[in-house]
């Protein structure tokens, strides 16, 4: 851990770094999402080192409402590259986007606890076999991205949304044999439980 702010310090400090911007104006029918990565390269094929910067802005104001910023040790080169390779469950940008490898987008807003704001998911580390890791931030009444735990660290990968049900659904390879199903949902207190969970083999 310590190491790793070291390495975050050094980031700031130094600018041998390699810097990707993109504006997103289509994911929200209220807010824009700006994401800058500063990457520095490792001595490895398939990953880098990231600081990743989401600046949140009111569409209706034009005004920068929230900053978001986090550390990334392993993403994979393609990561925030791309600046199409989001997703929007709200204003359907790219939805209908073939899902491979359970890679979602970048960054994919959606209602995850059915309340009927948009929320937003963002990669916060490139997974090896069962896809890359989700941040989930929910907002508030006042308009602000927070920070879900349960969703983020127990949760972790993209989820199938079901409204109607109000669950959320993961699919995680079980090595050769075949995939794991996890279904969340919510309580009667919005609080989230696993409700069941099986292997799939067929």
């Amino acid at each position: 851990m310590r190491l790793f702010l070291a390495f975050l310090a050094c980031f700031f400090i130094t600018s041998a770094i390699h810097a990707q911007l993109c504006i997103h104006t289509g994911l929200s029918s209220a807010f824009t999402f700006t994401t800058t990565v500063g990457r520095i390269k490792l001595d490895t094929v398939y990953c880098d080192s990231c600081i990743i910067r989401i600046s949140i802005g009111n569409k209706r104001s034009g005004k920068t409402v929230q900053v978001i910023q986090y550390g990334s040790a392993f993403l994979y080169h393609d990561v925030f590259k791309k600046c199409e390779n989001v997703r929007s469950y709200s204003t359907g940008l790219h939805s209908k986007v073939e899902v491979l490898d359970n890679d979602y987008g970048d960054l994919v807003v959606a209602d995850f606890n059915f309340d009927g704001k948009e929320d937003f998911a963002v990669i916060r580390e490139s997974g090896v076999t069962q896809g890359p890791l989700y941040s989930f931030y929910i907002q508030s009444v006042a308009g602000i991205f927070n920070y879900d735990k349960y969703l983020s660290e127990t949760i972790v990968y993209f989820p199938e949304i079901n409204r109607k049900k109000r669950t959320l659904t993961t699919y995680t390879l079980a090595g050769a044999i075949g995939v794991f199903e996890r279904i969340y949902k919510q309580d009667k207190l919005n609080k989230w439980k696993l409700v069941s969970k099986k292997l799939i083999t067929d």
